[in-house]
């Protein structure tokens, strides 16, 4: 089951937000002929458009569209690369190694510097100086114990990187916690809100969910959170 989580309302992100509407697309020996599927106002989820990578990209775990020449950067799950793929011109991708190899799960820019997250909620900040230099600072989550992470977003209004937790030891079984990270200081910071799952859960008729994000993005002329959900 691939899951469309709740879009949270994130304007503003410190007072709160409201769960509406969610998607769920059901795939499987289970699952109706495909489509149409519901959407939320403004996307279209029946008609996607196919774009073939090359096999070194078969593992991509985070991306981020390119609006100056309409590319996307990329990193892989493991390899410790970022790519760029020109979206509108066949088989040519740039990559440029940023570290040893990890687990490394999500990609944002900001600023003009590409964050990239680690499973353990480590950051990698890579600023490039020319297009065949980097120069890439690390940041390591301060928090001990068993966290697990797959979801970075940038919030613009806040200045903040948002990480949200997709299994981590403080964690209940009602709630999933958020992690910051602020670009000015460069320190984390314990989230300004966490996600209850209950509310989540009812929509679906069930008496418990598990929610363990693994993508999120903030739409700019909305203001709302979108989260994908999968388990």
């Amino acid at each position: 089951m691939v899951c469309i989580s709740p879009f949270l309302h994130a304007k503003p992100i410190s007072i709160g937000f409201h769960c509406m509407l969610f998607l769920c697309i059901l795939t499987g020996c289970h699952a109706s002929a495909p489509g149409p599927y519901p959407a939320p106002k403004a996307y279209d989820l029946n008609h996607p458009v196919k774009i073939e990578l090359s096999t070194q990209l078969n593992e991509i775990s985070g991306i981020q569209f390119y609006a100056k020449d309409s590319s996307v950067f990329a990193i892989s799950d493991a390899t410790g690369s970022l790519y760029k793929i020109f979206l509108g011109r066949k088989n040519i991708i740039q990559k440029w190694k940023f570290g040893k190899n990890a687990d490394y799960e999500d990609l944002q820019l900001a600023d003009s510097i590409f964050y990239i997250l680690a499973s353990s909620g480590n950051l990698a900040a890579i600023k490039f100086i020319s297009t065949d230099s980097l120069e890439v600072t690390y940041f390591q989550f301060p928090l001990e114990g068993k966290n697990e992470f797959e979801t970075l977003y940038y919030d613009k209004e806040s200045g903040m990187l948002n990480m949200i937790c997709k299994d981590c030891e403080a964690d209940k079984k009602k709630s999933v916690s958020v992690w910051s990270f602020s670009l000015k200081e460069k320190k984390y910071f314990p989230g300004a809100f966490s996600i209850n799952v209950l509310p989540i859960a009812e929509k679906f008729g069930l008496d418990k969910l598990k929610f363990k994000s693994s993508a999120a993005s903030i739409n700019p002329l909305t203001h709302d959170l979108f989260i994908l959900s999968s388990v």
